[in-house]
C-alpha cells in the first residue's frame, strides 16, 4: 500500500523467485530485455531504494504499482533502472572501416553524378549515452563537409530517459578521449577546466547534428517522422545495421561486418 510519508529506511524482504519471474516476463514483454536468472540480485539492488521511496513494502506491491492503469511513467522508470548502457566511441572499428572504404565513396560518386542529393539522414537506435551518434557525427563531418553543400542529420533514440539525458548533455570522463582518433579529438571535443577538470564535452559542431528522443525498439511500429518521414516497421532482426533508403524507390542494404550488440543504424540518402 502507498504511504504519504515513506520511511526509506524500511527493510524490504528479498525478492522471491516468483516476484523475479513476474518482472522478467514484464520487462521482456515490454522492452525485449531478457533478465537471466543470475540477474535477480542485480534487479533487487537497482529497485530496492526506489521501492522504499515510493512507500511500498514489497517487490510484489511494486509490481502491482507498475502494471496498474495509468502508470506508464513508472514503467519507464523501471526500464531506466534495468537498462544496461555500456558503450564506447567508435565501438566496432570494422563497421566504421566498412563505411569509409565501401559506402562513403559510392555516396560521393552518386552525388557528383546528380543521381542523389547531398543529403544524409541517419538513425542511431539504442544510442545509449551518445558515443555512437557522436562518433558517426565526427565521421560524417570529416567525409561530407557541410561547406561543400552536404546536409547531415542524425536521429538518436534509446529506451532509457535517464541515459538520453546523459547523451544530450554530451559530457564524459576525459579518460574516454583515448577511444577517439586524435584528429577527431582535436577538432570536435572540448576539454574541461576548473570545476570541469577531468571531463570532456562534444563541441557545438557535432551536437548540432543530433536529435535525441525516447523510443522502444520492441514496439511493433515506430511512430516517428524522422529520418524516413513515415512510421517505421520494427526490423525482423536486431542485427540489422545499415539501411540506405530512397523514398518510393528500391532499398539497398548493407550488412554489418561485426556484431552490433544492441546498437542499430539506419541511413537514408535522398
Amino acid at each position: 500500500m502507498m504511504h504519504n510519508h515513506p520511511d526509506i529506511e524500511t527493510a524490504l524482504q528479498p525478492i522471491t523467485e516468483q516476484e523475479f519471474s513476474r518482472f522478467q516476463k514484464l520487462i521482456y514483454g515490454v522492452a525485449g530485455i531478457h533478465l537471466a536468472p543470475h540477474k535477480k540480485a542485480l534487479l533487487e539492488a537497482r529497485l530496492s531504494k526506489h521501492i522504499r521511496e515510493l512507500g511500498l513494502d514489497s517487490f510484489d506491491a511494486y509490481y502491482k504499482h507498475v502494471v496498474a492503469a495509468g502508470q506508464d511513467d513508472e514503467l519507464v522508470r523501471l526500464l531506466d533502472r534495468v537498462s544496461t548502457n555500456e558503450t564506447h566511441f567508435f565501438r566496432e572499428p570494422r563497421q566504421f572501416e566498412f563505411l569509409e572504404s565501401r559506402v562513403f565513396e559510392e555516396w560521393r560518386e552518386t552525388a557528383a553524378a546528380g543521381i542523389k542529393p547531398k543529403r544524409i539522414r541517419l538513425w542511431s537506435a539504442g544510442c545509449s549515452s551518445g558515443e555512437e551518434p557522436y562518433s558517426i557525427a565526427m565521421l560524417l563531418l570529416d567525409h561530407f563537409p557541410q561547406h561543400n553543400g552536404w546536409e547531415l542529420e542524425i536521429f538518436a533514440t534509446d529506451l532509457s530517459t535517464r541515459i538520453l539525458d546523459k547523451a544530450q548533455a554530451a559530457i564524459w570522463p576525459v579518460v574516454k578521449a583515448k577511444e577517439i582518433p586524435e584528429k577527431y579529438l582535436q577538432r570536435f571535443m572540448l576539454r574541461g577546466t576548473g570545476s570541469q577538470d577531468g571531463k570532456m564535452k562534444a563541441g557545438a559542431e557535432i551536437r548540432s547534428l543530433i536529435q535525441f528522443e525516447r523510443l522502444n525498439l520492441n514496439d511493433e511500429r515506430y511512430p516517428i517522422a524522422h529520418p524516413c518521414h513515415r512510421a517505421v516497421d520494427r526490423p525482423s532482426s536486431a542485427l540489422g545495421l545499415l539501411v540506405r533508403r530512397s523514398r518510393g524507390k528500391s532499398e539497398r542494404h548493407y550488412r554489418p561486418c561485426a556484431p552490433c550488440h544492441a546498437d542499430s543504424l539506419s541511413i537514408e540518402r535522398g
